[in-house]
């Protein structure tokens, strides 16, 4: 019978032990989920009273892949400042097609293609103003200011003109204008250059355009 009493309160007092640790608090290794949205509400209601809001919390690990994917844009072209109005440079590239015998849908085309009308337009091959005349070509054309729509569209198209009557063929004047003539009568046809292919594509699929709309 004693041994039993024994056992029983042998067994009570492990009971006793488990249940101690289980109602045991946890050790402290920082603030409960519960106390950081307590605390995390009071902020935000302290700063509500204030007019002013908390900044939410960044993760450094996240945020740095945004700081590496900004872009380092170049600075933009010296003419894009101002660009005067393409309806002028149009009418300039039309009235020298007149002059100078050419069909003005074929010479606004050229203009399109070279500069999109922008009279100040500057390459990265150094070719200048409304027809992309190189300063050479300009000086030898008499354009004593490549960025006058008036000059650079005469000299552009006079330019043009004598393509035309070089090589009789309206493909191979516009390679001629864009890759130079010498190569163009080397080949005997469109030189093998992409961007030149490109260029006589662009150029007549722009005329095309033209003459769709009824524009002379």
């Amino acid at each position: 019978m004693l041994e039993n009493l024994d056992r029983i309160e042998a067994r009570i007092a492990v009971l006793e032990q488990r249940f101690a640790a289980l109602a045991a608090p946890p050790a402290e290794t920082g603030a409960s989920p519960a106390s950081s949205f307590a605390q995390a509400l009071a902020e935000a209601s302290r700063a509500g009273e204030s007019g002013t809001l908390p900044p939410a919390p960044v993760d450094s690990m996240a945020a740095a892949p945004l700081r590496e994917a900004r872009p380092n844009l170049p600075p933009p072209p010296r003419w894009m400042g101002h660009v005067p109005d393409a309806g002028d440079s149009e009418e300039a590239v039309r009235r020298a097609a007149c002059r100078h015998g050419v069909d003005p849908s074929l010479a606004v085309a050229v203009a399109r293609a070279e500069s999109g009308f922008n009279p100040l337009a500057v390459s990265s091959s150094g070719a200048l103003g409304l027809m992309q005349l190189m300063p050479g070509t300009a000086r030898s054309l008499g354009v004593s200011d490549p960025f006058d729509a008036e000059q650079n569209a005469d000299g552009g198209v006079r330019y043009l003109a004598e393509q035309l009557r070089r090589f009789g063929d309206v493909r191979l004047a516009l390679a001629a204008y864009n890759a130079g003539p010498n190569r163009v009568a080397r080949h005997g046809e469109v030189p093998p250059i992409p961007e030149t292919q490109r260029y006589v594509e662009r150029v007549l699929e722009y005329q095309q355009q033209y003459r769709a709309s009824g524009s002379p």
